[in-house]
C-alpha cells in the first residue's frame, strides 16, 4: 500500500514538472477521454500523450507568459489551445482555417502568443511552427515535438 502511495506522489511531481507553465487551472474546464477521442477521430488525427495528457488534467488551463529564445529570435506562448471550451478553441480555430483555405490539412492549432499568432502541431512530422497571420507563407520551425515545446515552455519559467 505505501508503495502505491509513492508511486502515486512520484508521478504526481512529474506531472506537476512537465506543466510548470500551469498559473491557474479550471475545473469547469476539464475533459474526458471520449472527448479527446472524439475530435482526434474527427479530423484522423492521433494526439501524443504528453498532449492527451495535457488536455485531461489541464485543458483551458491559464498559463504563464512563457518568452524563449531559438537562433536568437525571441518567441511567446501566452496560451495553450483549449481542446474545448472558450472562444478560441482547437475544433473552432481548425474549422475556420480549413474554411479560409489557408493552411494544410496537416497542422492543427497548439497554442497562440499575445499578438494572435498561431502554432501549430503537423499530424505527419509531429513538428511545432509558428506562422504568423500576416505571413502564412512562411512558416517557422520551432521544435521538433510537443514535449521538446512543453519543455521550452518550462524552461521559460524557471
Amino acid at each position: 500500500m505505501l508503495y502505491m502511495v509513492l508511486v502515486i506522489i512520484q508521478e504526481e511531481r512529474e506531472v506537476d514538472n512537465m506543466y510548470r507553465f500551469i498559473q491557474e487551472q479550471y475545473s469547469d474546464r476539464l475533459i474526458i477521454n471520449d472527448e479527446i477521442e472524439r475530435i482526434e477521430k474527427k479530423f484522423n488525427i492521433k494526439f501524443p500523450t504528453i498532449l492527451r495528457e495535457y488536455y485531461q488534467y489541464f485543458n483551458g488551463a491559464k498559463i504563464k507568459l512563457c518568452q524563449f529564445k531559438i537562433d536568437g529570435y525571441e518567441y511567446e506562448i501566452s496560451e495553450l489551445v483549449p481542446l474545448k471550451y472558450g472562444y478560441c478553441c482547437f475544433e473552432k480555430v481548425k474549422e475556420n482555417d480549413l474554411q479560409d483555405g489557408i493552411l494544410e490539412e496537416n497542422l492543427f492549432p497548439i497554442a497562440n502568443n499575445r499578438g494572435g499568432d498561431y502554432y501549430y502541431w503537423d499530424k505527419n512530422t509531429e513538428r511545432i511552427y509558428l506562422i504568423y497571420c500576416d505571413d502564412i507563407e512562411e512558416p517557422i520551425l520551432i521544435c521538433e515535438s510537443i514535449q521538446e515545446l512543453f519543455e521550452l515552455m518550462c524552461k521559460s519559467c524557471n
